[in-house]
């Protein structure tokens, strides 16, 4: 994304700005061949964990047999230097400039790896409160930088910096630990599943519970100032992306299958959690075996062009209502087919932690010819796709019958009185 189209970029490279910038998540290159420098904010951002991060035996070896001396803040020139000496470069002399005022302020620093008196390697980085941002690295000499990044780990382990992953659950190998949020965004359920830009900040600043409070609140609060300077400078590009999703949910230009059953399941990966215990105010560490941070689908149905629901069901046309659903006569032709679905058994699956139903359905046409005027039609052609058809299957872990109020909707060796509109074949 461009910046000039939007804002100024020159005020963005304020220092101030690129604070609030780093703040919440965003980072800015330089385009290689014109210069201009843009800003992005990624779905994923790698975080280094300070606890359990391992050196691998060989890259400490040969670290110890160059004889590195790592120091810190002692040749900024060169490590920006030494960071852009490349054929293609993001690191223009606009945002070298850029990064020279943030290190008169404090939130630059580098870590050099120096080898004969001669700089052979190095990183630098922005840091604000409790967190580093890594920005490049170089090496002249086989693991130059490494031994930099080793030496930054301890430095920042030692200054109480902390690593943290937002991890609901517990107790471990009791609940279901999974990942909720490692990265800087996360989309509600309620606002995701209408492709709209969604935030939710957490976060934990201080070293321990104790001193939690504080700076967390103090952390939260710059993070979230920081993220809406950013939405505000960003607003014209947001508000088109965000249109052109819901245009997509609206019009149609979505998956032909929809994910109703998902499960959250291992991918071998153990979870180190570092704690510390405020009744006897010592460190332990928790090693979770069943860590389960892949979320995979394990039921699937067609997207329908739309559902049927009766009209002697007030409370199913009361819930459309209460959504704001487009809600239509039915106009039958040849090219459309009326689905059914057939209970046979109604059984029960764990959506981490809750017991929801799961019945055993068939799909079937219709066994007799359908009334329009029985019926009110719920296209799925609307801005609220995806939550139609999550509420009105019957197999959804999140549909209306998981809920006592519509649990009368679904009986054993009865047909579920919501059907389905979908196109012949």
């Amino acid at each position: 994304m461009n910046c000039k189209e939007y804002i100024d970029t020159k005020e963005l490279l304020k220092p101030k700005n690129m604070i609030r910038l780093y703040a919440s998540g965003a980072f800015p290159m330089a385009d290689s061949k014109t210069g201009i420098i843009n800003w992005f904010m990624p779905d994923v951002r790698t975080i280094i964990p300070l606890d359990n991060f391992n050196i691998p035996r060989s890259a400490k070896k040969a670290i110890e047999d160059e004889n590195f001396e790592v120091r810190f803040d002692t040749d900024f020139e060169g490590v920006l230097a030494g960071c852009s000496d490349r054929e293609s470069t993001w690191i223009s002399e606009e945002l070298k400039s850029a990064y020279s005022g943030l290190k008169k302020l404090g939130h630059i620093h580098t870590v050099e790896t120096w080898k004969d008196e001669k700089l052979v390697g190095g990183l630098y980085g922005v840091t604000f409160r409790g967190a580093f941002f890594g920005e490049s690295m170089f090496s002249k000499v086989s693991q130059a930088s490494k031994a930099a990044l080793a030496v930054l780990l301890k430095h920042l382990k030692e200054k109480k910096f902390t690593s943290h992953n937002y991890i609901p659950g517990g107790p471990p190998e009791i609940n279901l630990i999974r990942y909720s949020t490692y990265d800087i965004n996360d989309g509600r359920q309620s606002l995701g599943i209408l492709n709209s830009f969604s935030f939710i900040q957490e976060g934990k600043n201080g070293i321990d519970s104790i001193e939690n409070i504080q700076k967390r609140s103090e952390g939260q609060a710059t993070g979230m100032l920081g993220f809406l300077e950013f939405v505000f400078s960003y607003k014209n590009k947001i508000k088109a992306l965000v249109n052109e999703e819901r245009s997509n949910l609206i019009s149609g230009k979505v998956s032909d299958s929809v994910a109703i059953q998902m499960e959250h399941v291992s991918n071998g990966e153990k979870l180190i959690v570092p704690l510390r215990s405020i009744y006897t105010n010592t460190d332990s560490i928790i090693t979770v075996t069943d860590f389960r941070p892949v979320v995979k689908s394990i039921y699937n149905v067609e997207r329908p062009l739309g559902y049927l629901i009766p009209k002697d069901l007030p409370e199913l046309y009361d819930w459309a209502v209460q959504q704001n659903l487009i809600i239509s006569e039915l106009t039958l032709s040849q090219d459309r087919l009326i689905q059914e679905y057939c209970t046979s058994e109604i059984d029960s699956i764990d959506f981490e932690g809750d017991i929801v139903v799961n019945p055993t359905v068939e799909l079937k046409d219709a066994r007799y010819k359908i009334k329009p005027e029985d019926f009110y039609f719920i296209p799925t052609n609307q801005l609220k796709n995806n939550l139609i058809v999550t509420a009105l299957e019957p197999k959804s872990i999140l549909g209306l019958v998981t809920y006592n109020q519509y649990a009368h909707l679904l009986k054993a060796n009865e047909f579920f009185p919501v059907l389905r509109v979908v196109i012949k074949k």
